[in-house]
């Protein structure tokens, strides 16, 4: 079975480090995509003054209207990724896009097709749930883009996934759950396909243990194993949001023991995981008692210690989504 390996990161250097990083490891680069915010437009201008199939590291420092390292590192991603190229999507801005996720977004077999038709939705977060990223998740990582971030996805096997994680967890990418957080605390309610695109607002992440998550937000690196010859349109089964269930989760967790001690905000990351195990196509036709040991070793390893106090919490999501997929 195929894996999605999705990594943001805050700075595009590190994002190309990674890239390169999986190359030299194996990975298929074909597999490899990278989307990085270009909102000052020196990307673009960059790949517009140079003939790409000729550059090199050495020659790309030379390269018009863009500094020196970053110059190299784009010369360098041009010999590694398939059609690397400018994009603008609506409701993120310019981008640099490379591999099969940039070839997703612009509906064709390459990049630096202009303007995306079809808006966001049709575009990035489409691009991604067709890889079987949640619709939820997708627009997270739409919005880290949109705050000036780089992403970087693969697509492998489900034996050297662990290999993948392991190494974009090496070039310190974003912990979504942390960065998640942040933009709540500052008002943000969710993806807005009208917004604009917000330059240098991606922020900085928690140093916090970076481990294979089973689903969501759980830790630095996203990886989800959809089936490959399934179709989004026609065969992934549909789910409403997170926040449509929040007021059922509320509620349970109002009647739980720990109501007294701790706030539901601080509950709500256990909530979010058994939903998302549940809106997971690897989990979603499992029973509890099939997946619970599995679910505890992926928490217990970014959050030891806690999962007999959350574990009520997480099933309780879990059953509840579960039951009401389509």
């Amino acid at each position: 079975m195929a894996r999605t390996v999705v990594a943001l990161f805050d700075d595009f250097s590190s994002a190309s480090d990674a890239v390169r990083d999986l190359v030299d490891n194996g990975f298929t680069r074909n597999d490899i995509s990278i989307l990085a915010s270009d909102q000052t437009g020196e990307y673009g201008r960059y790949l517009s003054t140079r003939d790409m199939s000729q550059t090199t590291d050495e020659g790309a420092v030379s390269g018009a209207g863009v500094g020196a390292g970053i110059g190299a590192v784009i010369g360098g991603l041009a010999g590694i990724l398939v059609g690397l190229g400018a994009l603008t999507i609506p409701g993120i801005g310019p981008v640099l896009a490379a591999g099969p996720l940039s070839a997703a977004v612009a509906g064709l077999a390459g990049a630096g097709a202009g303007a995306v038709a079809g808006g966001v939705t049709g575009g990035l977060i489409g691009a991604l749930a067709d890889m079987g990223i949640p619709e939820d998740n997708a627009q997270y990582f739409a919005e880290g883009v949109r705050r000036g971030g780089t992403l970087v996805t693969l697509r492998t096997s489900d034996e050297m996934s662990n290999r993948a994680r392991d190494i974009l967890n090496n070039h310190n990418p974003v912990d979504m759950n942390v960065r998640v957080t942040e933009w709540r605390d500052e008002g943000w309610s969710g993806y807005d396909t009208a917004a604009g695109s917000m330059m240098g607002s991606t922020g900085r992440s928690a140093d916090v243990s970076a481990s294979e998550p089973l689903v969501d937000m759980e830790s630095r690196v996203y990886s989800e194993s959809p089936d490959i010859e399934t179709s989004r349109t026609t065969d992934t089964p549909t789910y409403t949001d997170f926040t449509t269930y929040s007021g059922s989760f509320r509620n349970h967790f109002s009647t739980s023991m720990y109501a007294n001690t701790y706030t539901y905000e601080q509950y709500e990351p256990a909530y979010r995981y058994g939903y998302d195990l549940a809106t997971n196509s690897r989990y979603r036709e499992r029973n509890w008692d099939e997946i619970e040991l599995e679910a505890q070793r992926y928490w217990d390893e970014r959050n030891p210690g806690t999962w007999d106090r959350i574990k009520n919490a997480v099933r309780h999501a879990w059953e509840e989504v579960k039951d009401t997929v389509s």
